[in-house]
């Protein structure tokens, strides 16, 4: 039977992080780059008495100073989700859970999976025996999880099933040794044929 495809992950995510680490980085160049310009001139400025241009120029000395201390922590925080998440990915069939997450390529049958939740950083986190594996930066995480919990859901409502007919085997194979034993000791006088028909309907549910 050919494996077919429920859901996969989407990269929107992933996208505006990069986004953002983009904007990041340009608003940290552009600073640098302004400041070494501006110490450049004021280095240059000892012949010259133009103190107004002087004075912006340590203006704007300050401002790139405090956009390249407020700006590079999160430009590097920025940088460190997006190389952690940039490879995540997951689908899901219904035969198996597969997918990338942090180097490594994923393969889960869906008999292997235990429990599903959610993590931080837009995250599934789907339980095996082995432990949990992570997928971060998806973008359409409650679709997947969603997914997951009904194939869970549904393998759950099918084994309930199936192990219903085999214990129903099981009371009757029970229920007919006791009559047996029942039937025997009526044989042998030892009980009444009342006390063998009141047995009979207790054990037969009548």
């Amino acid at each position: 039977m050919e494996e077919r495809k429920i859901v996969e992950s989407n990269y929107s995510y992933q996208k505006k992080i990069k986004k953002t680490l983009l904007v990041f980085i340009i608003i940290v160049i552009t600073a640098l780059i302004v400041l070494l310009c501006v110490n450049a001139s004021l280095n240059n400025m000892y012949e010259t008495y133009d103190f107004e241009f002087e004075d912006i120029c340590r203006i704007l000395q300050s401002i790139c100073g405090y956009v390249l201390l407020l700006g590079t922590p999160p430009m590097i925080v920025y940088l460190i989700i997006y190389l952690y998440i940039r490879d995540n990915q997951i689908v899901v069939t219904d035969k198996r859970v597969y997918g990338k997450t942090i180097g490594k390529q994923i393969d889960l049958p869906l008999d292997s999976i235990s429990a599903v939740g959610t993590s931080w950083l837009k995250g599934i986190a789907v339980g095996t025996s082995s432990g949990r594996i992570k997928f971060l930066g998806i973008s359409n995480r409650n679709e997947i999880y969603e997914a997951i919990k009904k194939i869970l859901a549904d393998r759950q409502s099918k084994d309930v099933k199936v192990s219903a007919p085999i214990t129903n085997i099981t009371q009757a194979q029970s229920s007919a040794e006791e009559l047996k034993k029942f039937k025997e000791l009526l044989d042998s006088g030892i009980i009444t044929q009342e006390e063998f028909d009141a047995k009979k309907k207790q054990l037969l549910g009548l």
